[in-house]
């Protein structure tokens, strides 16, 4: 069972206290801080703005946008412990101010990007920090203030719609 110790004895205690410590510093201005974060986080990032806003969406553009109204944000970051919940606030802003494009409904790739973008936001921020960024169910119920079985609950009602979505339409004579 992995450990929600963020203390450092495990790696994900570790990156969290390096990512909390260059939240700090970047908060007060210091731009090789938040250039670590960005290493640090850009490729999750990406992945997340991939899964709300869709494959044809201008991944690339997305991720450089959210951090940039990160960077602008993060004198106002009262929490550094909580920068990765803090920077999916950024991203689900950004990714729903994103025009959505028309899906092709016959790819299964297609439907399931339909299926995230039918979720509410609680829950595609419930499946996107346990599945995305991986944070442990005890992490995610501290940083959006759940039980851990709530986590659990919403995780799999997440996963549920976003299956039941991907499924193509049957004709109505084969439904029944």
């Amino acid at each position: 069972m992995a450990s929600t110790d963020t203390g450092g004895n495990t790696a994900a205690g570790w990156a969290h206290q390096e990512i909390t410590r260059y939240a700090k510093a970047a908060s007060k201005g210091d731009r090789a801080a938040f250039s670590a974060l960005f290493g640090l986080r850009a490729v999750p990032t990406y992945v997340s703005i991939a899964c709300l806003a869709g494959q044809d969406a201008p991944l690339d553009a997305l991720t450089i946008r959210v951090f940039e109204r990160a960077w602008h944000r993060l004198p106002l970051l009262e929490q550094p412990e909580q920068f990765d919940r803090w920077l999916l606030d950024v991203v689900t802003e950004v990714t729903d101010a994103e025009p959505r494009p028309n899906l092709d409904e016959t790819r299964g790739l297609g439907r399931l990007v339909g299926g995230l973008a039918t979720l509410v936001p609680r829950h595609r921020e419930v499946l996107l920090l346990r599945n995305v960024f991986r944070a442990s169910a005890a992490s995610v119920a501290q940083a959006l203030s759940l039980e851990v079985d709530e986590v659990h609950r919403l995780e799999q009602i997440s996963l549920e719609l976003i299956s039941e979505h991907a499924q193509p339409n049957q004709p109505a004579s084969l439904a029944a």
